[in-house]
């Protein structure tokens, strides 16, 4: 590589360096696009995001990074820079999992896997699990006891297509098809306690018979027949 050459390469890295510090902190920001895995972002955040723009580059992308870290709702955000002026955000939304109901109530409350109330509606084809008391309000967690009778539910659903269980004095209820009625704890490790069911279901299958009752809160397994 001669002088020449070398001079050129060495004036091409400084420009490029020059332009990545000092172009966000001068070029202002004329329009920010926001979209979510569900299509557009809402128009509260939308209108949010929108104060933003006429302002720096870069300022504007740590306000942004600060607004969505914030965001309950938002689980992952990238933004890019889009030549000359523009920013997209890209959001990873929480996605409803489970629905949550107050026996007294028509409104269902739709949780994520991690348990964070995401949205408040009067229908759902989701799993539901029935509660003594109101779960929270959008963006708030529901408690860790309902979180694991959510994901007993669900679990229930994939393997048994239950579709609704109720937390009732400490513990779990669900009927399975037969009208068999189970009770599980609200805690401790929830593979386990499906392989409890499900043994105790074969064994009864292939005595082609059904218990009543199956209570899985103990170490062994209590059948009510």
């Amino acid at each position: 590589m001669n002088v020449t050459t070398k001079l050129s390469l060495g004036l091409v890295i400084i420009i490029v360096t020059l332009v990545i510090i000092f172009v966000p902190k001068v070029l202002k920001v004329g329009d920010i696009a926001c979209e979510s895995q569900f299509g557009p972002c809402s128009q509260i955040l939308v209108e949010r995001l929108d104060m933003l723009e006429g302002k720096p580059i870069g300022d504007s992308r740590k306000q942004i990074s600060e607004i969505l870290t914030s965001e309950v709702l938002v689980k992952d955000f990238s933004v890019q820079i889009l030549l000359p002026n523009r920013l997209q955000v890209n959001l990873l939304e929480r996605k409803s999992k489970f629905a949550l109901k107050v026996q007294s109530s028509d409104s269902l409350a739709l949780a994520d896997e991690e348990g964070y109330i995401v949205g408040i509606e009067s229908q759902s084809n989701l799993p539901q699990l029935v509660v003594d008391s109101a779960p929270g309000n959008v963006g708030e967690k529901v408690s860790d006891e309902n979180l694991f009778a959510m994901q007993i539910v669900s679990d229930l659903f994939s393997f048994y297509q239950v579709r609704e269980g109720k937390v009732s004095e400490g513990n779990l209820q669900v009927e399975l098809k037969g009208k068999i009625r189970v009770i599980f704890p609200l805690e401790g490790d929830r593979s386990v306690l499906i392989s409890s069911l499900e043994l105790v279901l074969k064994r009864y299958d292939d005595a082609g018979d059904v218990p009543r009752e199956i209570d899985l809160r103990y170490k062994n397994p209590v059948i009510r027949e």
